[in-house]
């Protein structure tokens, strides 16, 4: 690090043991596409309630169908979707599909307090010309939209249950189309892929706007670390990894698509009803966590006869996991786990192209 004064340009050096890998100039959905088709024949996604899964085959045949259905639809470059929905299998594919098009993906959550108005707020904010909404939450995005300028909204797909099928079904009735690219003013390095949103505690939540380079750069880092051992245990620790935490939030969602890019099988849990029984039926390897998750899985398995054999290592985020948790879930779930991951996600608001940045502790076993 070079500059001697404060108010001096400081330049970061990396000293790793491994050179970093090179972060291609591609769009989001392209490189995951180009990942996930390694993986063949295997379950990419389990619903966690339904059993309901998909292959990656399936996902990389699917997305150019979908893709093609949404331009037959009139989605373009630039446009923007509100994805409004509880946990479901279909997310990674509405969101690679509307990517795959060129538009920016817009995920508000529904464990929001205030949720019509945070909505609307959403909608207006990005400019959004269309809107996935789960059949559970939609009364109260048709409250919400029932706000806006009329016509702000283009079309609404509804997902959940037999309507969500549908909605799948239609779309990729459509012959697939490649994707969109730099000759249609996509530049992966300077276009918008998707705007989560913060948490609120500040005032009105905040829109972080990532380009499709800054997703990709995100993921192989990931992915140079995961090889090279440095983070999160092992590579093989993403065989199964047991996902109940929002997947609106960037915490769950980069979780789900490093493990779609390493080929192992998300389970998309619903709710955080008998998380330990779902770690044993699935035998999961990695679960992605709130902290009171932890507290109800160390309180199940006190009582409970079998222990989660599966388990590799787990993680927590939203707030820090106390040393004192740490230990009674491995004095009552599983004493070996290759680490358990605190995690703080940190937005720079400034940046138009920020990525999150994972402030990591690690507790080896």
């Amino acid at each position: 690090m070079s500059g001697a004064e404060d108010n001096e340009p400081r330049v970061l050096r990396w000293q790793g043991p491994h050179p970093l890998p090179e972060i291609p100039n591609k769009n989001f959905e392209v490189f995951m596409l180009e990942e996930m088709v390694r993986h063949g024949d295997a379950v990419a996604l389990i619903d966690a309630e339904t059993r309901q899964q998909r292959t990656y085959s399936e996902m990389c045949d699917l997305v150019p169908r979908l893709s093609a259905g949404l331009a037959a639809a009139g989605v373009g470059a630039g446009d923007r979707v509100i994805y409004y929905s509880h946990n479901h299998i279909d997310y990674p594919l509405w969101l690679l599909a509307f990517m795959h098009r060129g538009a920016a993906f817009v995920r508000p959550s529904p464990t929001y307090e205030n949720t019509k108005d945070d909505l609307v707020h959403c909608t207006r904010l990005v400019g959004a010309q269309w809107a996935v909404i789960h059949v559970d939450l939609l009364s109260t995005a048709e409250a919400a939209f029932s706000l806006l300028p009329p016509d702000t909204l283009k079309k609404i797909w509804v997902i959940g249950g037999a309507a969500g099928t549908s909605a799948i079904d239609d779309l990729a009735a459509h012959d697939p189309l490649p994707p969109v690219n730099q000759n249609d003013d996509v530049d992966p390095a300077s276009t918008v892929c998707q705007i989560p949103f913060s948490s609120g505690t500040t005032g009105l939540r905040k829109g972080v706007m990532t380009s499709h380079r800054s997703e990709v750069s995100r993921m192989m880092m990931i992915k140079h670390l995961v090889n090279h051992k440095q983070w999160l245990g092992q590579p093989e620790d993403y065989s199964t990894c047991m996902l109940v935490t929002s997947l609106s939030h960037t915490y769950a969602h980069v979780f789900l698509f490093a493990t779609l890019m390493l080929g192992g099988t998300s389970v998309i849990a619903h709710h955080s009803d008998n998380l330990l029984e779902m770690i044993n039926e699935h035998k999961v390897t990695l679960s992605v966590l709130l902290p009171y998750h932890h507290k109800m899985i160390i309180n199940t398995a006190a009582s409970h006869d079998s222990k989660p054999t599966s388990l590799k290592a787990v993680t927590t985020a939203a707030a820090p996991l106390a040393a004192s948790v740490a230990e009674a879930f491995r004095q009552n779930v599983r004493a070996d786990l290759s680490c358990i991951l605190s995690i703080t996600t940190n937005f720079n608001l400034r940046q138009r192209n920020s990525s999150v940045r994972f402030l990591v502790t690690y507790e080896h076993a």
